[in-house]
This record gives structure tokens, sequence and C-alpha cells, in this order.
């Protein structure tokens, strides 16, 4: 969104101005950045997590709204999570398994995504 002024000078007298608000067409956003996944595990509790943190997009193309957050094990989704924040923990996995997590930001769009494989 942005906005032009046009000012018409002629002969050294000053003219009508114009002014015009234009919005650009949306695009989705690049993927988010320096996305991490780590391993969390409790033994004692048999408790084992993955947190995932990741920066804003280089290129968000508009106001992010919300994340989606998905956790996949042998191709299947676990779990698909909305949020605002830049990190998010998957609780109660099971041990010594891969799991792949994909962050996908939204605006007006859904924007590109990315994804880690860890181990738990």
């Amino acid at each position: 969104n942005f906005s032009i002024t046009c000012v018409n000078i002629l002969f050294g007298a000053e003219s009508s101005t114009v002014q015009e608000s234009i919005l650009t067409k949306s695009q989705a956003s690049t993927p988010v950045l320096n996305m991490t996944v780590v391993p969390i595990a409790s033994l004692e509790n048999n408790d084992f997590r993955l947190m995932v943190k990741w920066d804003l997009p280089q290129y968000p193309n508009g106001i992010i709204t919300t994340y989606e957050v998905e956790i996949e094990q042998n191709g299947t989704r676990k779990s698909v999570e909305n949020t605002t924040d830049f990190k998010f923990t998957f609780d109660e996995l099971i041990p010594y398994q891969n799991y792949t997590v994909t962050v996908t930001p939204f605006s007006q769009l859904k924007g590109f995504s990315y994804s880690i494989t860890e181990r738990t």
C-alpha cells in the first residue's frame, strides 16, 4: 500500500494537487528464516518433545497473521497448530522416531513452507 502525490506546476503557478492511494496485489510470503528443531527428552518421565523456532520471512509480502506448524511421522500428519509466536513445542512424542516439522506463514495468502526432519 502506498500513496502518490502529483503536483502540477505550470509557469510558476501551482495548480491542483492530486493524491491517490494504491494497494498493490498480494503475493505469497517467502519461507520462514533460521528455522531450527531441537529434541527435548526427559528419560525419567518418558517425555519426548520437539521445540521448533523460526524468524520472520525475508519477504513477508504483507502482514503475517499466523504461522501453521505441522508435524508428521512417517508421512502421516500427527498435528497441525496455528500460532502467532515464533516458536512452538510438540509434546508427547514417541521416542527414537523421525518427525518432519513444517512451518508455513500466512498473510492474505498461504506462504511458502519450510520443513526440517529431526529425531526424538
